[in-house]
């Protein structure tokens, strides 16, 4: 049995239903390709580390399709978040996998610029004796959050999707005296301003070969435009 595991937090691409606060930049279909891209990115990050178990937790039962039928289902196991927010589901993903591992973390599927070697990092710091380790996100959440063990307090009464989750989360481990690591930042993918900010990143994430991709690449390099979506705060 692994003594560490890796949870990604992840939904099937579909047009119109995936990254709703890129549509008015990308379109319906440019936004669930990006996020397609992204998700590809992740899971590979996650799939080239060694001696861990591999977990997807998808937001709903039928999204469970699109994952067993692209990845190794010997290497990766398919589950379903469960809670009526995002902190009880996190919980509840980080407590079934604390049951068989020592080391958890949890991370989602949208972030441009982490690489397997921070998941590492961020195993190793549990490993040395952390409680808790966090890789905050440019936005003033957390793309990371990692579990030597249950750590209920931390997932109830936070203003999740908001900028205020990595200080309140600190806040907290600091009040509990929580011995805790914190990761390098990164950076997320939610609105037209982060296209702008991550443009060749993220265009280098799509294939050369389909069309679709082509013009979506274009929109991507296009800071200009995105530029004049810089200040869109608007969500989806």
């Amino acid at each position: 049995m692994n003594t560490a595991a890796v949870i990604v937090f992840a939904r099937a691409p579909r047009a119109g239903a995936t990254k709703t606060r890129l549509i008015p930049a990308l379109g319906a279909a440019g936004a669930a390709q990006l996020y397609e891209q992204l998700l590809a990115r992740t899971l590979l990050q996650v799939a080239v580390l060694p001696d861990v178990a591999r977990m997807v937790y998808v937001d709903v039962p039928s999204a469970g399709a699109y994952f067993r039928a692209r990845l190794a289902l010997s290497d990766w196991d398919i589950e379903v978040q469960q809670g009526s927010t995002l902190g009880a589901r996190m919980a509840h993903a980080l407590d079934q996998a604390l049951r068989w591992h020592a080391h958890v973390i949890l991370i989602g599927s949208d972030i441009v610029d982490f690489k397997a070697i921070d998941l590492a990092q961020a195993l190793q710091a549990l490993a040395r004796g952390n409680e808790v380790v966090l890789g905050p996100a440019a936005d003033g959440g957390y793309w990371l959050v990692g579990l030597a063990s249950p750590q209920p307090a931390l997932f109830t009464d936070i203003p999740w999707g908001s900028a205020q989750v990595y200080g309140d989360t600190v806040a907290r481990l600091m009040a509990q005296g929580t011995r805790w690591s914190k990761l390098r930042e990164c950076h997320d993918i939610d609105r037209p301003a982060d296209l702008a900010r991550h443009a060749a990143a993220l265009a280098n994430l799509l294939p050369h070969s389909a069309l679709l991709a082509g013009e979506l690449r274009a929109k991507l390099l296009d800071t200009t435009g995105l530029a004049r979506l810089k200040g869109d705060k608007a969500g989806a």
